[in-house]
Parts: structure tokens; C-alpha cells; sequence
């Protein structure tokens, strides 16, 4: 098994004998749903789970801090989905 968290859309994809898993994102999901994301591995099984979270919170939150972009970023947060153009 090889479980990693680089990109942001979880998923879990077998290749061969090999579980290649990415873990989610707490914040910047980018699959629509905002709600933060984890893997879950239990005896070699992996399963996504969601839970949610106080979005308004984080947004003001990130409004608050030096993030470049802020807006757009604020608005992956809200809709779970990476804002392009």
C-alpha cells in the first residue's frame, strides 16, 4: 500500500496488488464537496470519510491572513471545487 496527500481529490486506485491512496483535503477538496476529507485505513482497507466543519469560521479566517489570492481561495473553501480563469 502506498498512501500519499500532494494532490487534494482523494481516491483509492489498485494497481496490480498495490492500494495507491490519496488521503483528501480539509479545505480544498476540489470534487464539490467542501466538507473535509480523510482516509481511513483499517485492516488493509482504505475508506474516505467526510465530516464538516465550521466553513464561515475558516473563511474569515483566511481572510484574515496573508494567503495570496485570498478570494479565490475563499471560494474553493465555500464550494469544494478549484476556481480557474
Amino acid at each position: 500500500m502506498a498512501v500519499y496527500c500532494h494532490i487534494h481529490r482523494g481516491y483509492v486506485r489498485q494497481i496490480g496488488k498495490l492500494t495507491v491512496a490519496n488521503t483528501g483535503s480539509v479545505g480544498l477538496p476540489d470534487d464539490g464537496d467542501p466538507r473535509a476529507s480523510y482516509l481511513l485505513v483499517e485492516d488493509g482497507r482504505c475508506s474516505h470519510r467526510r465530516v464538516d466543519y465550521d466553513l464561515v469560521r475558516a473563511v474569515a479566517s483566511l481572510r484574515e491572513s496573508c494567503v495570496p489570492a485570498v478570494i479565490d481561495v475563499a471560494a474553493q473553501y465555500l464550494s469544494g471545487l478549484r476556481q480557474t480563469g
